[in-house]
């Protein structure tokens, strides 16, 4: 039984499709990997607003005990009211 083999145009066709197929599958693990620092880094962000607003409220209850109910130029440190 004779082996049988494709052209050498085919051949390059079939390689050339296999290498596309490779840097698209590295490319979508690449971007796996981006979308997963971004997202990460979004928690991080999330966290920190958080963490700020905690603080927020704090000054703002601590200012309401010290003085009532103001409001403040927080430019000068003037109340308002």
């Amino acid at each position: 039984m004779e082996n049988k083999v494709l052209t050498q145009e085919e051949l390059e066709l079939l390689n050339s499709l296999q290498e596309q197929r490779i840097k698209i599958m590295n490319d979508f693990g690449f971007l796996e990997y981006h979308i997963q620092e971004l997202e990460l880094q979004k928690q991080n962000l999330i966290d920190d607003f958080e963490k700020l607003k905690t603080k927020e409220l704090n000054l703002a209850s601590q200012l309401e005990a010290k003085y009532g109910k103001i409001q403040v130029n927080a430019s000068t440190g003037e109340i308002i009211s």
